[in-house]
C-alpha cells in the first residue's frame, strides 16, 4: 500500500525479490502452492469532492477495505468506512460516503461510480489489485518439472496481458470521463511522496505483529531500496 509505482515493480518483488518464496512458506503450511500472481494498474480513488492532493484527504469519508489501508488513510485525516466491495455504489449514491477506494479507473467506470462522483485520482498511486493462481501442494509436487514450468509460464503470460489490457482500458476510460466532465487528479510527486512516507510508518508498525510480517516487510524494503523507490 503506497509502495510500488507500477505492476512491473511489484511483480518484480515476487519474481526477483523473494516474494514467491516468502509467500510459499505460508501457503505450504496449508498444503497449497502459489504458482504466481497477476496485477492490474494502480487503482483510482473516486469522490464527489476534489482530490487534487494529499490535503484533500483531511475529513474525506470514503469506502475502504479493512486493514493496513484504513490505518494509512486515517493517519492522514481521512474517515475510512469499511464495507464490502458490492456495497460501494449504494453507499456513494445515498451519501453514506463521499468517495470510495474500489478498483481501477476502468472498473470504477463500469460500476457506474462516475455517474455519482465527479472526481478521481488518475494515474493511481496507492494500491494495485493482485490476484493469484494456486493449487494443492501434493498435486503440484506430483507434476513433472516440465509441467510445473508450463504453469508458471502461463501465469507469467497472463500477468503481462493483464497489465497491457488494464492500461489500455484505463486510458480509454480516462478519455471518456474527461469528455463527460469528470476531473482526473494526477497527484504531484511531492504529494505522492508524502503519502508514501505516511504509509511507511504503518508498514513498520505492521512488521511488529508477527515474524512473517517482519520477514515480508524486510523483503519489501530491501527490494524497494534496490529499485530506488524509497530514496
Amino acid at each position: 500500500m503506497g509502495g510500488y509505482n507500477t505492476p512491473y515493480e511489484l511483480i518484480g518483488w515476487y519474481k526477483d525479490g523473494g516474494g514467491l518464496e516468502l509467500s510459499n512458506e505460508l501457503y505450504h503450511q496449508f498444503d497449497m502452492h502459489l504458482i504466481g500472481v497477476f496485477i492490474a494498474t494502480p487503482e483510482a480513488l473516486s469522490s464527489t469532492s476534489a482530490l487534487a492532493g494529499i490535503e484533500d484527504l483531511d475529513g474525506w469519508k470514503f469506502r475502504s477495505p479493512p486493514g493496513m489501508e484504513s490505518e494509512i488513510f486515517a493517519s492522514l485525516g481521512a474517515g475510512p468506512v469499511v464495507m464490502p466491495f458490492g456495497e460501494v455504489f449504494t453507499a456513494m449514491s445515498t451519501g453514506t460516503v463521499s468517495g470510495a477506494d474500489a478498483s481501477t479507473l476502468a472498473v470504477n467506470k463500469g460500476l457506474g461510480l462516475y455517474d455519482i462522483a465527479e472526481h478521481a485520482t488518475y494515474p493511481g498511486f496507492h494500491s494495485m489489485p493482485i490476484e493469484h493462481v494456486a493449487m494443492n501442494l501434493d498435486k503440484w509436487n506430483n507434476l513433472s518439472a516440465a509441467e510445473q514450468q508450463i504453469l508458471r509460464s502461463a501465469v507469467d503470460t497472463i500477468a503481462l496481458e493483464i497489465i497491457q489490457d488494464s492500461t489500455m482500458l484505463d486510458r480509454q476510460a480516462a478519455a471518456e470521463l474527461r469528455q463527460e466532465g469528470v476531473t482526473l487528479h494526477d497527484w504531484s510527486e511531492e504529494d505522492r511522496q508524502a503519502f508514501r512516507e505516511a504509509a511507511q510508518q504503518v508498514w513498520e508498525d505492521w512488521s511488529t505483529r508477527s515474524p512473517e510480517a517482519k520477514a515480508a516487510y524486510d523483503s519489501h524494503i530491501a527490494y524497494m531500496n534496490k529499485l530506488g523507490i524509497l530514496e
